[in-house]
Parts: C-alpha cells; structure tokens; sequence
C-alpha cells in the first residue's frame, strides 16, 4: 500500500511538473504584470529562412525587418498573434556573434580592432602593404559610392582610424579598396536610379551586367544584374572613396579603375574609350601628385604610371591563348619601377604553379585573408573565399614568403634586362 501511495504521488507530481512547465510564458512581464508582446529575432540564414519560398536568395545583403513565412521567427510570432511593428527580424545571411553584440552593445568595438594583424605581419614581412576590402557600403559586393556608410559589425569611424595610424606608425601602406564604375545590389536609397544613372548602350539601353560562374563560365540569371555607372557617376564615386582615403590618411584601390575601360552612350553626354581613359588618367594623375599611394588591379598601361602597386596582374595568361611563347613584356617594362603582384597565392586554385610564375616575371606575393573562419562563408555567395582564413595560412604564408625573400628578394628593385625560355616549363 505504502509504495503504491509512493507511485502514485509520483505520478502526480510529474503531471504537475509537465503542466507547469508547459503553462510557462515566453515573453516577458510589464511593471504592471501584463504581458510584453514584442519579439526581435537575431540570427543568420536559418534564422532567416533560408531555402524558404519568402527567402530572397538573389544576392541581397540583409533580410533586415523581412518577414519570411515559415521562418522560426514567423512562427513564434503567428504563435502568439505578433503582427506589425511589434515583430523586428533582425537577421541576416551570415550574421555571426559579432554582428549582433554589435546590435545589443554600444561600445563593441568590431573588427576594425579584432583583424588588425598588421603589426603581427610587419615584423616578418618586408614592403607590406594591405588592401581592405568590404570596408563600406555593404561589404565586398559593394553598393553604389554616393557616400561612405561604415560596416557596424566591422567598428566605428575611430576604429578604422586607429587601424590606418597604426599602418602608418609601422610603414605599411594601407588602402582602403573601393568599387568606382558600377553599381552593385543598389536602389534608390542609395542614391541610385538605373534610368537615369546608369550607362547607356549604343542602343540606348540601360548598361545592365550579370556575374559569370567560375564552374560554367556562362552567365548567373539567378542573380541580380548589377548596373555600368555613367561616367558622371563614375566620376563622383571616385571622389568619395578618395576623400574617405584622404580622410582617414590611406592610400587608395580601385578594384575597376585602371583595369575596365568602357564608352557610355548616354543620349545627353556621350563619352567615347579614350575620353574615359583620359578621365581615369587625370584623375590618377591628381592622386599620385598629392601624394596620395594609389593601387589598381591589372594595371592598364595609362594607369600604371601614376601607381604604387598593382595587384591581380595576370602573369601567364588563359591557357585558350594560342600562342608559341609568353614573354613578360609588360613585366620587362615596369620592373623595379612599379610593385606588382600575380593572383592571391591561396585562393588561386593552383599555389604552386603561381608562386613560380611570380618568380619568372619578378612578382611580389598576394594572399587574401580574413580572420574568421572559412565556415562563415557556408550557404553564401562568397564561396571563392574558402582559402581565406588567416589562422589557416599564417604559419605556411610566412614559411613561402621567407624563401621567396631570401632567394629573390634582392631583385626587386632591379630593372629586369631579359628573359629566356629555356624549354617548355623551364626559362631565366
């Protein structure tokens, strides 16, 4: 009998367990015991909804005060009749952490702070210099530069301030990187309307681009096209991000300039290739003379002039090139004039191959890095980026760079005289 009253008051007390937990609210009181019915949801594409039909996978940033039916946050506001102003899903693709301590504490200071490994490099690599990318405007896919609008998640004005003082207390120059000739992921609140600030084709058409796959090489029609910037426009953004380099005392990078070179029907003010060509020299012109360090991609023949360094010059060439020989002309000219470098060694899908072309035609050496952790990078469209994480290829860039520097390094200053190909994969 004892142990059946034992059972039963048992019983009795884990129904009284399972009701009460099960009668739990999850939203919090008022002072005056009536209950909050607001919810925020902070979280990243899961968050968000991702592979839901209301899920915009179309190459937008921020899902920011989207609701996406289905979402979990949808879900626990349809649970509790939250409609309106009252829910705010504050999610976005990729948010981690950092982005919403960000969110919740003023004085976060973000990345600016966390990735300055500047100085942990400089004191191995001689001739540093860095290029900051996805600083501004939405990150790497950058939107159209009317104006700088700092990333929150990366730090304040006074964060990228000290990180230029302490390139330049180090001697290492620092560019801040910026897109100049389109308009990527842009709208009309970012001072962007495509009929009336985009290019023109000679048709008349509005000069509207879309991304090619690097696994099919054919056009991307699943995402966004972005937009050619008539050449005003082109003009004004390139004033904007040399006034945020001035400001913030840095050299500037223009991932287009000196690189793409396109005419601009548009019916009122029609710009030809040379006239463009003649804007970006004057303009490059003006920078170098003020003493500010330029950086361009490639590296036109009218650009490199005026240039402190060039990055991603194509050293080899594609291999659907029908040709005999490659003879580093552009190379033999330049060399120990201008510092170049080849492709970034770890996300250029062969580091071998072009750690030794660097070496043929007297190229500097180019990693892209980042801090976090290439997982960050799942379920984005920033796949290329893979090979980023700088904890992953510190110990082996160093190990590469003392080995080019000790055999090569005294080189670089040089004026290259000639160049030999010995056999089909050997030449001096």
């Amino acid at each position: 009998m004892r142990k059946a009253s034992k059972k039963l008051f048992a019983i009795l007390l884990a129904v009284l367990m399972i009701v009460s937990v099960a009668s739990l609210s999850a939203f919090a009181y008022d002072r005056n015991g009536h209950q909050v019915k607001k919810l925020v949801m902070l979280g990243d594409s899961i968050a968000a909804g991702f592979s839901l039909p209301d899920y915009d996978r179309r190459g937008v940033y921020c899902l920011q005060n989207k609701r996406v039916k289905g979402s979990f946050g949808d879900l626990v506001a349809t649970k509790f009749g939250i409609t309106g102003k009252d829910y705010t899903p504050y999610v976005s693709p990729g948010f981690r952490t950092k982005e919403i301590r960000v969110f919740l504490e003023n004085d976060y200071e973000g990345d600016f702070v966390t990735q300055n490994f500047i100085g942990e490099l400089s004191g191995n690599i001689r001739n540093l210099s860095v290029k900051l990318s996805g600083w501004c405007n939405g990150g790497v896919k950058q939107q159209v530069m009317n104006d700088v609008d700092l990333i929150s998640s990366l730090g304040k004005r006074s964060d990228l301030e000290s990180l230029a003082k302490t390139s330049r207390d180090l001697g290492v120059d620092l560019y801040l990187n910026g897109i100049t000739q389109y308009a990527i992921n842009s709208n009309l609140l970012d001072g962007f309307f495509s009929y009336r600030d985009a290019a023109k084709n000679i048709s008349k058409e509005r000069v509207s681009l879309l991304e090619y796959s690097q696994v099919t090489y054919s056009e991307r029609d699943d995402l966004d096209a972005y937009y050619l910037l008539h050449t005003d426009g082109a003009q004004k953004t390139t004033e904007t991000l040399a006034e945020a380099a001035a400001r913030y005392g840095t050299g500037i990078s223009f991932e287009d300039t000196g690189k793409d070179l396109s005419s601009d029907f548009y019916k009122k003010k029609t710009f030809s290739r040379q006239s463009v060509l003649k804007l970006q020299e004057e303009k490059l012109k003006e920078l170098s003379q003020n003493g500010t360090a330029v950086c361009v991609n490639m590296g036109n023949d009218y650009a490199v002039p005026y240039c402190r360094l060039v990055t991603n010059v194509d050293l080899r060439g594609s291999e659907y090139t029908i040709l005999d020989e490659c003879i580093p002309f552009f190379q033999l000219a330049v060399h120990g004039r201008v510092n170049y470098t080849g492709y970034p060694l770890n996300i250029c899908g062969n580091t071998e191959d072009e750690i030794l072309y660097s070496a043929e035609y007297g190229a500097g050496l180019s990693f892209t890095l980042m801090k976090e952790s290439s997982f960050i990078l799942q379920k984005t469209l920033y796949t290329e980026y893979y090979g980023s994480c700088y904890d992953d290829w510190k110990e082996e860039m160093l190990s590469i760079y003392e080995r080019y520097e000790k055999e090569l390094g005294h080189t670089f200053s040089q004026e290259m005289v000639g160049h030999r190909n010995l056999s089909p994969v050997l030449s001096c």
